[in-house]
């Protein structure tokens, strides 16, 4: 088995394994445009096996000093050989690691034996966010299940699209993360945009959405979580999905207004705090 950094070249091919394990539609392996993103912010890594047929790949990246492993796939065909261990030695180091990972048990049991335990769940959510209740701005009482929790009135937020760079400036500032191509990404999608969600007290959150999506929500140290997140999904026209985690403080107000838990992935992290869990995130790219 042979192991080597991918370039351009390689979209196809790793196209052919992504549709091989079943991928398909956008940030995906099998979009070129994703797997071309990959290849600019992160490490890509490819496996053939002694024919020289590609079987697999993999991706990592840092994020805010943490590298994270945006995608593994082995083909169904040649797993349980070796490939994805092999691949995973190529895109991740020492330091602090994390990964949003499926179901598969072989690869729960892979992140595990390489320090990332599983630490909680990403829900996936989908539900009308033109229906959901926004502290400060609608009436002062959430629906939470069964029961009512009551809001504080006065906490007024807002949402207003921004320029990319204005965004990109604004996380840098809270995180020291770098994410101006990850930025880009996103708004280049269609119906991508920028925004900013404004608290009573400052800037609350700051990320990117597109037609029926958050895609990436960073809430500010100090803000309120659940009314930052509240406020950019009900700024959302229609069905909206986005990705939480599972003990974040939204997560039973938006069930409790319609939205359906439709998937979730392990959290795991080669150590405790590697994921701050109070923002939306994207499945590969944080």
């Amino acid at each position: 088995m042979e192991i080597r950094l991918a370039t351009p070249a390689d979209v196809e091919a790793i196209g052919e394994i992504a549709r091989a394990s079943h991928l398909s539609g956008t940030d995906s392996g099998s979009d070129p445009g994703y797997v071309s993103h990959l290849l600019r912010v992160g490490t890509v890594a490819l496996a053939f096996d002694d024919g020289g047929a590609p079987v697999g790949f993999a991706c990592s990246f840092y994020v805010d000093g943490v590298r994270m492993l945006a995608d593994l796939y082995v083909r169904p065909d040649r797993q349980s050989r070796g490939a994805g261990r092999a691949l995973l030695g190529a895109v991740l180091g020492d330091g602090p690691q994390m990964t949003f990972a499926s179901h598969d048990p072989r690869a729960i049991a892979l992140y595990s034996a390489h320090r990332m335990l599983a630490r909680g769940a990403l829900l996936y959510l989908r539900g009308p966010g033109d229906q959901v209740h926004v502290p400060g701005r609608d009436d002062r009482v959430v629906t939470s299940g069964p029961g009512v929790v009551a809001v504080t009135s006065g906490w007024g937020v807002e949402v207003r699209r921004v320029p990319v760079a204005e965004a990109v400036a604004r996380e840098r500032g809270w995180s020291g993360g770098e994410r101006a191509a990850d930025y880009d990404y996103w708004t280049s999608r269609p119906g991508g945009y920028a925004f900013l969600v404004d608290g009573p007290g400052g800037p609350a959150g700051v990320g990117c959405g597109m037609d029926g999506e958050i895609s990436h929500l960073v809430v500010a140290a100090g803000a309120d979580p659940a009314a930052t997140v509240l406020a950019a999904v009900a700024d959302v026209a229609g069905p909206v999905r986005l990705y939480l985690a599972g003990d974040h403080p939204a997560v039973p107000m938006l069930l409790g207004h319609g939205f359906q838990v439709e998937d979730f992935y392990l959290v795991m992290t080669s150590a405790e705090g590697a994921f701050d869990g109070r923002g939306a995130y994207h499945p590969g790219l944080l």
